[in-house]
């Protein structure tokens, strides 16, 4: 690892809270388990796909760009490779930062907007 360990543990919380929002904001729609598990799937399986977790996005046809970008793991990953890779700053790596930490403000209020004691 070249990068500072806790601009990396930064980028992993941010990255956490984002996602675990993104959960509570599925988990708030569905009504049973099983329907919040394909929910999920539906979501991340393209996600990792599509995100450069296996798979190099630089090649990727340019219809899909948008797509790419838009989701919040393309930038988890891109941020966590800076730091361990690279070793980027908290300053470098904080658009990334930023988009994770809309991602997480948008679906934490929607998963409180629709949550519903039954």
């Amino acid at each position: 690892m070249v990068g500072n360990p806790l601009t990396l543990f930064i980028v992993l919380t941010v990255g956490m809270l984002a996602f675990i929002s993104i959960g509570y904001a599925i988990a708030s729609m569905a009504k049973t388990t099983e329907s919040a598990s394909g929910m999920a799937n539906v979501l991340f399986f393209p996600m990792i796909f599509l995100s450069g977790v296996y798979f190099s996005v630089e090649n990727i046809p340019v219809y899909l760009k948008p797509i790419v970008a838009f989701l919040p793991l393309t930038h988890l990953v891109h941020a966590l490779r800076s730091v361990f890779n690279e070793g980027a700053s908290l300053v470098a790596v904080s658009p990334q930062l930023l988009i994770l930490l809309i991602w997480f403000i948008i679906c934490f209020l929607f998963s409180v907007y629709k949550f519903k004691w039954e």
